[in-house]
């Protein structure tokens, strides 16, 4: 029978458990997720508003927004991929 090697636990130097990279990338799409949705509700109450020079910033700000999620996103399926070798 072969002895399966024991993951490692990493450690910061305060001695708390340091996250994984994967853990960390989860963690980033969750937030990102959160932020892209607040976004889209300043959006839609600036359009209440009528404030159109608002709404356009707003609406640039988002798409930078969403192609940072999808990198994350990226980023999580390249740990997953990782994990799988």
């Amino acid at each position: 029978m072969r002895a399966r090697k024991k993951a490692r636990s990493k450690r910061t130097k305060d001695g708390k458990m340091a996250e994984s990279v994967l853990a960390q990338a989860i963690r980033n799409v969750a937030e990102g997720e959160t932020r892209v949705a607040q976004q889209q509700l300043l959006i839609r109450e600036l359009e209440k508003e009528g404030s159109e020079i608002g709404v356009s910033d707003a609406r640039s700000l988002l798409a930078v927004m969403e192609e940072n999620l999808a990198l994350m996103r990226d980023r999580v399926r390249m740990e997953r991929a990782k994990g799988m070798n």
